[in-house]
């Protein structure tokens, strides 16, 4: 519901866990009406996969680019070719994309460690919460 209201583009990913009790990979849904709420799919349409896949490989550099095609009454299938040779693109050491990729994931995880950006920026929002919270504790 929040990705729906939050008027965003986003990029999702459903898998279904193995049955209980089952080991082993998840696998993709039969269907996702089973997961969603109703209409769900319907109001997101156009603000999903499509943007998402041009502005990860024209604009930040961190796909190949498979297939920018859109079409709007059905889905583009892609050729096994296409997936292959993207995936040994993406592979290959030299590929710009495959180091682009290396170092967001390594500036990712640095802003995660004590003294990261990202743990310092956690720290002072609950600081600042804790504060507030003293704040309207006091004032009832």
């Amino acid at each position: 519901m929040a990705l729906e209201q939050s008027d965003h583009q986003f990029l999702w990913s459903i898998r279904e866990p193995p049955p209980e009790g089952m080991h082993g990979a998840p696998t993709d849904y039969t269907s996702y009406e089973k997961v969603l709420p109703n209409g769900f799919l319907e109001r997101v349409k156009d603000r999903e996969q499509q943007m998402n896949a041009f502005y990860m490989v024209r604009e930040l550099g961190l796909a190949v680019e498979l297939s920018l095609v859109y079409r709007s009454s059905g889905s583009e299938i892609v050729m096994t070719d296409q997936i292959k040779t993207a995936i040994n693109c993406l592979m290959d050491d030299t590929n710009p994309v495959r180091e682009r990729v290396k170092k967001i994931s390594e500036e990712s995880r640095k802003s995660l460690i004590k003294g990261g950006s990202s743990l310092v920026t956690l720290g002072k929002l609950v600081e600042d919460m804790l504060e507030n919270l003293g704040k309207i504790n006091t004032a009832i």
